[in-house]
């Protein structure tokens, strides 16, 4: 499994190969950034000085794949079926 990594010089504009597998990703969660769709993201970096870095300038905390928490995987569907 592989994600985009985050470690990038423009946040707009992902740069193309920019992948790294997920499970030795580090990942910001809680930041001020949002996804595409406006919600909460969770945010991949192959370079964990650089999520750390992001954190720093972003908010948020840094975690592993392990501990990120489920409803920034599957979100709650606030009263929807």
């Amino acid at each position: 499994m592989s994600t985009t990594w985050r470690g990038q010089k423009d946040w707009d504009q992902p740069e193309p190969g920019m992948w790294v597998e997920a499970h030795q990703a580090s990942y910001v969660i809680g930041s001020r950034r949002l996804g595409g769709m406006g919600a909460d993201e969770t945010i991949p970096f192959g370079d964990e000085a650089a999520a750390h870095r992001f954190a720093q300038a972003n908010g948020g905390r840094v975690v592993r794949f392990a501990d990120v928490p489920s409803d920034y995987i599957l979100p709650a569907t606030q009263g929807r079926p």
